[in-house]
């Protein structure tokens, strides 16, 4: 039973996770509704993400009070007084009775211990059900819960000021929709100054933005700035800071002009010229390279061959 209680146990601590995936998903929320303020995602696209956030943190709330529930209910259980046994010995007769009556009365009182004795173990029984039924419950509701661990790894080694990478991000984000938590993509940084004099500058730019929790929202207006052509100049990158909602600009400023950043994208670049990436985009799926910026189907069939 002891190790029935400490299986218990784990369990309920392994469900305090739910509490750090509301917290998450809580995070995800006001992150969403800030890029929608900063003009980063369309309206449409804003509301159907903030109902998906809204339907998952509802679910994670149902789970749990439902586990409080049966947390609540098993404590009872298990706290539950066990019945004090009779100690008080039994006074002696003052008179002397019969051998006849003296038989009788110790196999009443063998009988009443045997029933005692039965009572005991139908109850320690009971309670062990109870405990299985209630460990099932709880594994059942957590077992979906767990993260799955066939996921896929992609690099995206990008430059800025690349429009074949500008087309691929959509792509991406289509990729990312379908496939949710069975890939996780990640964005590596392989400016070309031959393309443009700023492309390492505006590298460095997106790590500062990164430092204050901005990364995505300076990515997406790096793209649609040089779009535009409206990124010729340093000055530029900083304003885009501020439209990104940058909390200290003078921090990023500093981390800009001493180039706090740049030994990162040289690590980087590095590493993608050691994977093979040669000229950007480039995709790095759980080792293999894919280059140029490939439609979805191309990207898909990849994915699925490393997911079996």
């Amino acid at each position: 039973m002891n190790r029935l209680l400490l299986s218990y146990k784990n369990k309920v601590l392994g469900c305090r996770d739910m509490d750090k995936e509301i917290e998450r998903l809580n995070k995800q929320l006001a992150h969403l509704e800030k890029s929608y303020k900063a003009g980063v995602v369309k309206k449409s696209e804003f509301l159907k993400g903030k109902k998906k956030v809204e339907r998952k943190i509802k679910q994670a709330n149902e789970k749990v009070q439902d586990r409080e529930t049966k947390t609540a209910a098993i404590t009872k259980i298990i706290n539950k007084p066990k019945s004090k046994k009779n100690n008080t010995k039994e006074k002696k007769p003052d008179v002397i009775i019969n051998n006849k009556q003296s038989d009788k009365t110790h196999n009443n009182k063998s009988k009443k211990r045997y029933d005692d004795e039965k009572s005991s173990i139908w109850s320690y029984l009971l309670l062990l059900l109870v405990i299985v039924v209630v460990l099932f419950f709880v594994y059942k509701y957590t077992e979906t819960l767990a993260p799955t661990t066939d996921t896929i790894t992609m690099y995206e080694y990008s430059n800025f000021f690349c429009s074949h990478c500008d087309d691929l991000q959509d792509t991406l984000k289509e990729i990312k929709k379908d496939y949710g938590v069975k890939i996780k993509i990640y964005h590596r940084q392989f400016p070309n100054d031959a393309i443009h004099p700023l492309s390492t500058l505006a590298a460095e730019a997106s790590e500062c933005a990164n430092d204050q929790n901005k990364f995505i929202e300076y990515h997406n207006l790096l793209f649609v700035g040089n779009r535009n052509n409206k990124i010729t100049e340093k000055t530029d990158l900083i304003e885009l800071a501020e439209m990104s909602e940058v909390e200290d600009i003078e921090t990023f400023k500093k981390c800009l002009e001493n180039h706090e950043k740049l030994e990162e994208i040289q690590a980087d670049i590095d590493e993608g010229e050691k994977a093979g990436v040669k000229a950007t985009p480039t995709l790095v799926i759980n080792g293999e390279v894919l280059q140029g910026a490939q439609s979805y189907n191309v990207i898909a069939s990849v994915i699925n061959k490393h997911l079996g």
